[in-house]
């Protein structure tokens, strides 16, 4: 299930990454949610890139992201449901492994896979970090999952039973909705893990992602996230596991704020640094605020040093000149 929003070029690498997989229709459903704003081109790349193969529902209007996606899992048939957002990729492998999986254990309520993070020409910039070395259940998936932001959409294929049983995504989480999601399936399932890396996220300049970081958007939907799935975490992970979460944000958006400064957005890095403390105020969190403080007054000062150098030196040659 492929929620598509004005991206028809990405949308056409996606659908190129799971009909090179594809199947078969008695097997596999491939289908376009089209919530297009601003064109009617969705139709269209179907068309080119999978003919009438791939199906495609258009919403009369477009709805915000989470409606689109719980569109999907209500229209979705399959007995597994991949959410494959239209600017992210599936490797070789991907689909016959995570059907191995589901079939070796049937009692999972999710599949999921490492994942590389790409970039706007599909060069890889990251590689998730690896959960367990040896394919199979995952160890303390709730620890794991519940600590930070683990899993990325395109790398988890979920059993649609699980979906009708614990409800869709949550529409009052309009960001981080998915993290919620995977912790709450770990909460009641099993969950298998494949190391391989077999699928891609990509992080580009028009994705919500980066829009929602700019405005710290992110780390407050994070925090949110958070409060929302400690209500339900098993006991031996209520008391410690929220808060060790909500450091790993802060100082994730502490990151985001220091690139923010490197980058010359000073208003996103303010924005981001704000986040920070409201979600944590740790030892750990404080160091990492003290670093960063330090790394930017000494970029700055170099930088305004630079700038009084030239100045002076062109002020030099201006008296040597007269």
């Amino acid at each position: 299930m492929i929620p598509a929003r004005d991206r028809t070029e990405l949308l056409g690498e996606a659908l190129a990454s799971v009909l090179a997989q594809d199947q078969g229709e008695r097997l596999m459903q491939i289908e376009v949610i089209d919530n297009s704003e601003h064109t009617r081109d969705v139709p269209r790349v179907v068309t080119e890139r999978g003919g009438s193969r791939v199906a495609v529902f258009r919403r009369p209007m477009p709805v915000g992201m989470v409606e689109n996606w719980n569109t999907c899992l209500a229209r979705a048939c399959g007995v597994l449901v991949h959410l494959l957002h239209d600017d992210d990729l599936v490797l070789p492998g991907f689909y016959r492994t995570i059907a191995q999986a589901a079939a070796s254990c049937p009692e999972a309520g999710a599949y999921l896979c490492r994942f590389h993070t790409i970039d706007e020409c599909n060069a890889p910039t990251d590689l998730a970090p690896l959960l367990q070395p040896r394919a199979g259940v995952l160890e303390d998936a709730v620890g794991l999952l519940g600590l930070r932001q683990q899993i990325q959409a395109p790398a988890i294929v979920v059993r649609r039973t699980v979906y009708e049983q614990l409800g869709g995504f949550r529409p009052d989480l309009t960001y981080s909705p998915d993290w919620e999601m995977w912790v709450r399936i770990a909460c009641h399932y099993p969950v298998w893990y494949e190391p391989e890396p077999l699928a891609c996220y990509r992080l580009h300049g028009a994705a919500d992602t980066a829009r929602a970081a700019r405005l710290g958007l992110d780390t407050a939907g994070a925090r949110r996230a958070i409060t929302v799935f400690s209500e339900y975490l098993p006991p031996e992970h209520r008391r410690r596991l929220p808060r060790r979460a909500r450091e790993n944000v802060a100082r994730h958006a502490l990151f985001l704020a220091s690139r923010f400064v490197s980058q010359r957005d000073l208003a996103a890095a303010v924005r981001q640094l704000l986040q920070a403390l409201r979600t944590s105020r740790s030892p750990r969190a404080a160091a990492d605020l003290a670093r960063y403080v330090a790394v930017g007054v000494r970029s700055n000062l170099r930088r305004a040093l630079r700038a009084a150098g030239l100045r002076l030196s062109a002020g030099s040659a201006d008296r040597e000149h007269r």
